[in-house]
């Protein structure tokens, strides 16, 4: 076969060379363009997932902001934050002598102490130093029914974020005596003093930083 018999031969090799290179080249391409298509989609699936979950999220973030104002509110009311250590002990005793003045309440001794350790608030207020003590209290009390005002009090009236750390509760026994008229004198004592409870709280107030 003559060299001129094999140039069309070899054109169309040639073609068919370069279109089969092409069809690589655009099936290569078709496969990167499906692959940024994919990660376009995966994107925008992940998007809208977060942006779902911020929907979602900002709800309760407006609710605890919320809860905070009204708890920084209620504080400031009851002197829990804001007001001079001296005030707030004073505070401390008014309250405290007025709770333990009640009928039912024979017998009151109460003190505050330093505390044992000291360690970040668990209530932290920006701008405001914690002030911690110990409020100690000695009561011998006439009804158990007392007892649910009392703690009632101290947790949601008393002019100082409280915490329970010990109570201790002792109930008085009426001692048996034979003669009648011992007796009554024993039952007339043993009234005047039904329970006895010794309790240790943390007292903490918030003052200002300067």
């Amino acid at each position: 076969m003559t060299r001129s018999a094999l140039a069309p031969l070899r054109s169309r090799l040639l073609l068919a060379i370069a279109l089969i290179a092409l069809a690589g080249i655009i099936a290569g391409g078709a496969r990167q363009l499906h692959v940024q298509a994919g990660q376009r989609r995966q994107a925008a699936v992940t998007a809208r997932h977060q942006n779902t979950a911020l929907l979602e999220q900002a709800p309760a973030e407006a609710e605890e902001r919320n809860r905070r104002l009204r708890l920084f509110d209620e504080w400031s009311r009851r002197g829990i934050v804001g007001g001079k250590e001296q005030g707030a002990r004073e505070a401390a005793d008014r309250f405290l002598d007025a709770l333990f003045a009640a009928e039912t309440v024979i017998d009151a001794h109460y003190e505050f102490l330093p505390p044992a350790e000291s360690g970040a608030s668990s209530q932290p207020v920006p701008g405001y130093r914690e002030k911690r003590s110990l409020l100690k209290f000695r009561l011998e009390l006439l009804h158990d029914g007392d007892l649910p005002y009392l703690f009632s009090a101290l947790g949601e009236q008393a002019p100082a974020w409280t915490r329970a750390r010990s109570c201790a509760l002792r109930r008085n026994t009426a001692p048996e005596q034979e003669n009648s008229g011992k007796r009554g004198e024993a039952d007339a004592a043993f009234s005047a003093a039904n329970l006895k409870l010794e309790c240790l709280f943390d007292w903490i107030v918030f003052v200002p930083e300067h």
